[in-house]
């Protein structure tokens, strides 16, 4: 029998080739379009053009839009926050502990020339680990996430920028979660948000009983028999 470790290692190996085969097809239509999206011509064109006034509403729009966005995962993190809580102090629900993740896949506007009906049409994604939020916190003013120092944000100063918006267009996180250039933010035509609770549980073999944990906090009820 393999050992613990080994164990480990090959579920991370089995996870990972499936990965890589999941994205298989998406990694091809990167190489076909790679000429393209690289090309310098296409590069100097893009970034020298100044947005017009209605993109630079429409950015502002996204930007709003997003912000309510934030606030619906705020509010519906601390619901499920709560109600998990309540599971974990019940001596009757064996849940020991849980995670509240969110993913959000920003998808292409339909008409968008590279949009197609064999494809999620994902630009970029974005996983977030929800932390559990105070109560007091709900509804608190957000912070400005602005570049001043960006150029190219420079028109869009109308507004402060939202926590999602500034990730979106300033942050990278691999092939699978790029920074989304303002002028590409252009084509987002809708956002997929999923907001996932993990239920948590711990059964200890030798005692039978079902383990709990609140922060610091543990708690243990047996299992009846």
């Amino acid at each position: 029998m393999l050992s613990i470790i080994e164990l480990e290692i090959l579920r991370d190996l089995i996870k990972e080739i499936q990965r890589l085969n999941s994205h298989a097809n998406m990694y091809t239509q990167f190489m076909k379009n790679i000429n393209v999206i690289f090309s310098e011509n296409r590069h100097v064109q893009e970034n020298s053009a100044r947005f017009t006034d209605s993109e630079v509403e429409r950015l502002m729009m996204l930007n709003r839009r997003l912000g309510e966005i934030e606030t619906l995962i705020h509010d519906t993190s601390h619901e499920l926050w709560s109600e998990s809580i309540g599971k974990i102090e019940n001596q009757n629900n064996l849940m020991g502990d849980f995670e509240i993740d969110t993913k959000i896949d920003f998808i292409l506007r339909d008409g968008d020339p590279e949009a197609s009906e064999d494809s999620d049409n994902i630009l970029t994604t974005r996983e977030v680990f929800v932390y559990y939020p105070d109560k007091e916190d709900v509804g608190k003013e957000k912070i400005d996430f602005r570049e001043s120092c960006n150029g190219e944000t420079d028109q869009l100063a109308a507004e402060p920028h939202c926590n999602l918006f500034h990730d979106l267009y300033d942050h990278s996180y691999g092939v699978e979660k790029p920074s989304v250039p303002l002028r590409d933010c252009l084509r987002i035509g809708s956002v997929w948000i999923e907001v996932t609770v993990r239920q948590q549980y711990f059964l200890d073999l030798e005692t039978g009983r079902w383990d709990k944990a609140i922060g610091d906090r543990k708690l243990a009820i047996n299992n009846g028999n």
